[in-house]
């Protein structure tokens, strides 16, 4: 079967699989869905926070020199991005000592509630998967490979585990950083925001158009992953069969071909994967520079 075919056949099945997935989530974990977004919500304040205390530490300490005083001990009025203080590197190394120390806490919380939702939740996915299982006809497990069944429970299961894990905290946090970084760029400088815009335009086209190949052959690796496990678990249970009517080279030749197949698919996927954030990292030099 063509990749396009497998793919377009692949997306048709699981249309819909992701409003489903995340609807059953915030159905069963609402409450440690919502307690984990407002712990990365603290979180990404306070990454931001040290640039953001730097500026008041820089100017604190200058204006400090230039008139005389002790930054440490004397009280000095400063003012940055429209925000006036009267304080001191002591106040303020003091707060942002505290802030990260906060910030540590959060950070555990958020990642130690994370971990405790998915599995959970996975313990319930793995469950209603077998009793599902059981009322699938005969069939089904006629016509689809034993090791490919089981390639659900242990493949997929894991790319679940991993997107709700990893990838949900990581859009919010990624999304926040973004937002809370553009309003700070604004307020100290609309020129260089303008800069850093087009550059991340820039990444954002690169990621899109990597993102869209590394999908296209992820999906069709995890189709030939299933196929070489459903071969390798049909070939050890009917091993003596082999051997009996002398069946080792048609079935290794069988082997090879599945197993050149989901190389190929798995280099090309993790190829445009890696290759991602290179070329962002180097786009990000020359917005520095």
């Amino acid at each position: 079967m063509p990749p396009r075919t497998q793919i377009r056949e692949h997306a048709r099945a699981k249309k819909g699989t992701l409003k489903h997935l995340m609807k059953d989530l915030f159905k069963k974990h609402w409450f440690g869905l919502i307690a984990c977004a407002i712990l990365i919500v603290f979180n990404v304040f306070v990454n931001l926070s040290g640039s953001i205390f730097a500026n008041f530490v820089t100017t604190t300490l200058t204006a400090g020199l230039q008139e005389g005083l002790n930054p440490f001990v004397d009280i000095i009025y400063v003012k940055q991005m429209g925000i006036g203080l009267n304080t001191n590197l002591t106040y303020l190394l003091t707060t942002l000592a505290i802030i990260y120390a906060l910030g540590v806490v959060a950070s555990w919380l958020w990642n130690r509630t994370m971990a405790i939702i998915t599995q959970r939740f996975m313990n319930d996915f793995r469950i209603e998967m077998f009793d599902h299982m059981q009322d699938l006809p005969i069939k089904y497990f006629d016509t689809h490979a034993h090791g490919a069944i089981m390639s659900l429970y242990t493949n997929d299961i894991d790319t679940i585990r991993q997107f709700i894990s990893q990838c949900l905290p990581s859009i919010l946090q990624t999304g926040l950083s973004v937002i809370f970084s553009l309003i700070s760029m604004l307020l100290n400088s609309i020129w260089m925001t303008i800069v850093v815009i087009v550059f991340a335009l820039l990444m954002l086209l690169n990621t899109m158009n990597r993102g869209k190949m590394s999908a296209k052959y992820s999906i069709l690796q995890q189709i030939s992953l299933a196929k070489v496990e459903g071969n390798i678990e049909e070939t050890i249970n009917g091993l003596k069969v082999i051997k009996v009517f002398s069946h080792e080279e048609k079935s290794c030749e069988d082997f090879k071909v599945l197993n050149k197949e989901y190389q190929k698919n798995a280099t090309t996927a993790r190829m445009h994967g890696e290759v991602m954030m290179p070329v962002n990292g180097n786009i990000g030099n020359f917005m520095y520079v």
